[in-house]
């Protein structure tokens, strides 16, 4: 089993150990064992310990959470605050034995024309999806309308269900399980319906076009007690101009379904899966909104997920120059100012500037660009352990020059410096 560690940074390092030795005065253990602290300091401080370790280790959240929370009061019981101990304690409650878990089922209308009697199935993670024309018996036998009072958005004619299955300690993990893989499900689909297709930059009224979406409400259900829970997922994005207006026939969905196994297979497998997962999350927001400034930002965003590192530190530019590396002369030079001029969008849709006008040809930018971003994916998709086997290889491909002669140069270069420290730590010195 994976164990958790505190990230690759001198900076982080320390600020563990100061919210180590902070922890001490902002938490107590109450007179049945509970570990407890002021609303917005408990939550703050789990938020901002989790930010100094690596996540790479843990399967949920909750299991995240419990052991930190588990390590926190052993540090109460000890006294010990130093960051090893703290380490050794998330990691031996990370080994202990699950929650009893709970089965549970999830269900959500689906933006699909029923042109067929279909019931299709797959597994994403731990949680078993289906879709089809018609619900399964749980949902007709166990009543729900009355759960719609609690709902931000009306429901609004479907056609068809989408629905999965999931074991869980609680209805918060399973409904975020079940729902993100409902997400996940739409964001593959969109995909094949948006990449390689042709994008006519002369045809004048160009629009934008959304496959399908999921929702707006995802109803969760306790199986073992036939419990509806009180507590309705929502779609974030959800738009109810594009559900009425646009329908995919669910026979075209299902033809699909093999390469999207496919898809999700290769994106676990990366050892950038967690980038994969991110930017195709993005991808997915800018097919599903028709407005241009959410459009540009969700495309930025992807970018971001893709060629930026985990700090404050990776600007504009540096996106840009990284996502552009391969291309050559006027496609270089074309890709980057369309980049500049989306970068433009979307700092004026996140500082609230009306700085562009509604041109038509805002749309040809954002479809070339999203074009692009989708091309960016795959490359990076392509990459395996073969290849890379961690962030760190990713950046030193990503930073060097996309020439073969200083490629090659830079091959030498690393060589010559794996040579070199292989005999400083056997103790003769190489003379060059």
């Amino acid at each position: 089993m994976a164990k958790l560690k505190i990230r690759k940074d001198s900076r982080l390092e320390a600020d563990l150990r100061d919210l180590l030795v902070k922890s001490r005065q902002v938490f107590r253990i109450s007179n049945e064992g509970r570990l407890s602290a002021e609303g917005f300091a408990f939550s703050d401080y789990l938020v901002l310990i989790s930010t100094c370790l690596d996540h790479s280790a843990v399967d949920s959240e909750g299991a995240f959470q419990s052991a930190i929370t588990g390590a926190l009061k052993n540090l109460l019981i000890t006294g010990d605050a130093s960051s090893e101990e703290f380490i050794r304690s998330c990691n031996q409650h990370l080994r202990k034995k699950p929650p009893n878990l709970v089965r549970y089922g999830m269900w959500a209308d689906l933006h699909l024309e029923a042109d067929q009697a279909l019931r299709a199935q797959l597994v994403m993670g731990d949680v078993r999806l289906y879709f089809g024309n018609q619900p399964p018996a749980y949902i007709t036998k166990t009543p729900h309308e009355e759960l719609d009072f609690l709902s931000v958005h009306e429901r609004l004619p479907s056609g068809c269900a989408i629905w999965g299955y999931a074991n869980a300690p609680t209805d918060g993990e399973a409904g975020r399980a079940i729902s993100e893989a409902f997400e996940r499900l739409q964001a593959l689909v969109n995909f094949q319906a948006h990449y390689r297709k042709g994008i006519d930059m002369f045809r004048s009224g160009l629009r934008h076009t959304s496959a399908f979406q999921v929702g707006p409400n995802f109803y969760l259900l306790n199986r073992d007690e036939k419990k509806w829970s009180r507590v309705i997922w929502m779609v974030e994005h959800f738009n109810p101009t594009i559900w009425s207006k646009q329908r995919v026939k669910l026979s075209a969905v299902n033809q699909a379904l093999k390469a999207v196994r496919r898809h999700d297979t290769r994106i676990r497998k990366s050892p950038l899966s967690a980038r994969l997962f991110d930017t195709l999350t993005h991808l997915n927001t800018s097919w599903v909104t028709p407005l241009r400034p959410e459009r540009a930002l969700s495309l930025w965003m992807a970018l971001e997920a893709l060629y930026s590192e985990r700090s404050t530190n990776t600007n504009q530019s540096t996106i840009i120059k990284r996502a552009t590396k391969d291309l050559i002369g006027e496609g270089k030079f074309l890709m980057e100012k369309r980049l500049r001029f989306m970068v433009e969008i979307r700092n004026s849709t996140v500082h609230a500037h009306r700085k562009f006008t509604n041109l038509d040809s805002q749309e040809h930018i954002l479809q070339a660009c999203s074009q692009f971003v989708m091309d960016c994916y795959l490359d990076v998709l392509m990459l395996n352990n073969n290849i890379i086997s961690c962030e760190d290889d990713y950046f030193i491909y990503l930073d060097s020059s996309a020439s073969p002669d200083a490629l090659e140069k830079r091959m030498k270069i690393l060589h010559y410096k794996a040579k070199r420290l292989r005999s400083l730590t056997t103790g003769s010195v190489a003379v060059p």
